[in-house]
């Protein structure tokens, strides 16, 4: 059974047991409710250092009179909606017909409380605005002003404030009945004069979307678009020196003039000045925990309050941290980590440690992205980590975590990490050839245009992640919510495949099997720089374009150019490889194909 004290339609609480009770104390009024409510401070309340109360109207003096709604009774929540019609057989029996789910109607019984008539007369003109109100915004999660809006209660009263994972949002939501008169009655005299003034009413709303949804549970974050080197011919390929197609290349002057070649089947640079000196490999800000940008670090930590990053007196740290044991990931720029090989040494060293108790380690990263080990600092606060590369590493991601409580502030520190280039072999031995052995061939330019040149047959490129079993509760069905950003080129014929996994699989577009696919869903089109929006839960796909114009209602194509109109769901307790893939056209530049990706996912409940 839901719990009757919070419900909110079009991000206003209509009803609030906790505000009301703090309101009714403050007027002396606390034993006009039989019991304290939930202890959960509403939505509104949370970062913010007045309380406001969402009918509060500095016009109406009698506004602050009315002290609000409290739940006495939903209806309508502990049951699914679905149905099926059964046609009888002559012979015997009967044929079963599809499970449909219906739409939702929730009853709502509440009492009202005010401190004069003035203030009822108020709250009852300010329910019937905020009820009407919400169908005629858009709260940015409906599609159109036809469609209603959100509601969100709560299934149960959590014990703890911050646990998200009580709350259930419903979509398409509007008035179906506003009901007659209130049963208006007195209570006792206040403290502040006057008399109590309660009434009991009763209203329906419907949600055409019957689903409860709880919490989304992020799957993946701005996830890269790779742009794997696959040529149908042999031979070498031109590459520009210096660029993001290869950060690790090594570290030497190269002429402008000059062209690096990459092995075809490889992918990885190559010059004849290659060296297996290590170097440090962090940008200047890592390097010196100095600069104007956070960019390069990312925050976590087990209680979910590690602060946040900021810059004070030119020096990158860490403000406000609740939580001991705070996680510090040093970000690369365009990778899910910097690239390595097995059998490469890869050291980390943290000066922070000299002044503060931490502990460095080095996390291992398959192809995809997805943790595979981690090397811990062999000498417990030295800060200093340092160990081979695994069999499967292909990116590594130098970690710290703070093991005592930081504070109000905490700098992050210099750092290195020193690494070979991915062009050498484990050992330091410059690699001419890595496949043959064999002294370099001379080079041969691709020709523009030639229908067997390697410039001509770019592969698509593709962003993929691998999403295990157990992320999110296995006893109710995954709605997605995907959003892709196009980033400075177009996006043809871009689709998102969803295949069925196995736990710690890969997702390399290559070792994926066709028939293990599920669903797949796209557009034609996105354009250089528009953001595509695709919210499962409220069924809505939107896309915003650079000028900040909105396309709503967007049509999606399945495998078979078939539109559909709702993104697929999935089941928690299976793992899952979500693959998107564009044709990236006349892209050639490795380093163009800026966009990327973000996933998540939310559980969606039939009852609560």
């Amino acid at each position: 059974m839901a719990y009757v004290g919070y419900l909110d339609l079009g991000t206003v609480p209509l009803i609030d047991n906790y505000l009301t009770y703090q309101l009714a104390a403050e007027a002396g009024l606390a034993g006009v409710l039989l019991c304290e409510p939930c202890d959960v401070p509403p939505p509104a309340w949370r970062n913010r250092d007045v309380r406001v109360a969402p009918w509060w109207d500095d016009a109406v003096p009698a506004s602050r009179e009315f002290l609000g709604l409290t739940g006495l009774e939903f209806t309508g929540l502990s049951f699914p909606t679905r149905s099926r019609e059964v046609t009888s057989l002559a012979h015997a029996g009967g044929t079963l017909g599809r499970l449909t789910a219906g739409h939702r109607e929730i009853g709502v019984r509440a009492s009202a409380l005010a401190l004069s008539d003035a203030g009822m007369s108020y709250g009852m003109a300010w329910l019937a605005w905020a009820l009407r109100h919400a169908d005629q915004t858009s709260d940015g999660t409906s599609c159109g002003t036809c469609a209603g809006s959100t509601a969100r209660i709560l299934a149960y009263c959590p014990q703890d404030p911050s646990d998200e994972s009580a709350w259930r949002t419903m979509y398409e939501v509007g008035l179906l009945e506003w009901p007659a008169d209130p049963k208006l009655g007195r209570g006792a005299a206040s403290c502040a004069g006057g008399r109590v003034v309660t009434g009991e009413l009763n209203f329906t709303l419907a949600a055409g979307r019957p689903w409860l949804h709880g919490p989304l549970v992020p799957l993946a974050t701005n996830l890269g678009f790779f742009t794997p080197t696959r040529w149908p011919c042999q031979g070498w390929v031109a590459h520009k020196p210096g660029t993001k197609g290869n950060p690790l290349d090594c570290e030497v002057s190269v002429l402008d003039e000059c062209i690096q070649w990459m092995p075809a089947e490889e992918g990885y640079c190559y010059t004849d000045s290659c060296t297996h000196i290590r170097a440090n490999v962090l940008d200047p800000v890592q390097t010196t925990g100095t600069g104007t940008t956070t960019l390069g670090y990312k925050l976590a930590s087990a209680g979910g309050n590690p602060g946040k990053l900021a810059v004070v007196e030119g020096r990158v740290g860490i403000q406000n941290a609740a939580d001991v044991n705070v996680r510090v990931l040093y970000q690369h720029p365009t990778l899910a980590g910097w690239p390595v090989r097995p059998g490469h040494t890869v050291t980390f060293t943290a000066a922070i440690a000299a002044s503060a108790r931490i502990a460095a380690s080095l996390v291992w990263l398959n192809g995809d992205g997805t943790e595979i080990g981690r090397t811990q600092e062999a000498d417990p606060g030295s800060g200093i980590a340092e160990g081979p590369a695994p069999e499967l590493a292909r990116y590594v991601r130098p970690e710290i975590m703070f093991m005592d409580r930081l504070g109000a502030w905490q700098a992050i520190g210099a750092a290195e990490m020193l690494a070979l280039p991915p062009g050498t072999r484990p050992g330091g031995v410059c690699d001419p050839n890595p496949y043959t052995g064999a002294p370099k061939p001379p080079p041969t330019l691709p020709v523009a245009g030639d229908p067997a040149s390697c410039i001509a047959t770019l592969t698509p490129a593709y962003a993929s992640t691998h999403v295990d079993a157990g992320r999110a509760p296995t006893h109710a069905d995954m709605v997605p919510s995907i959003v892709v950003h196009a980033g400075a080129k177009p996006l043809k014929k871009f689709s998102i495949k969803i295949y069925r996994s196995t736990p710690g699989g890969t997702c390399e577009p290559e070792n994926l099997d066709e028939c293990d696919l599920v669903a797949q869903f796209g557009v034609p089109y996105l354009g250089a720089g528009t953001v595509l929006s695709m919210d499962g839960r409220a069924g809505c796909i939107t896309k915003i374009c650079p000028d900040g114009s909105t396309e709503e209602n967007v049509t999606l194509f399945n495998g078979t150019g078939r539109p559909i109109r709702e993104l697929p769901t999935f089941s928690a307790a299976e793992s899952w490889c979500v693959v998107a893939i564009a044709d990236r056209g006349e892209i050639v530049d490795p380093e163009s194909v800026t966009a990327t990706m973000s996933i998540m996912a939310s559980p969606r409940w039939e009852a609560a």
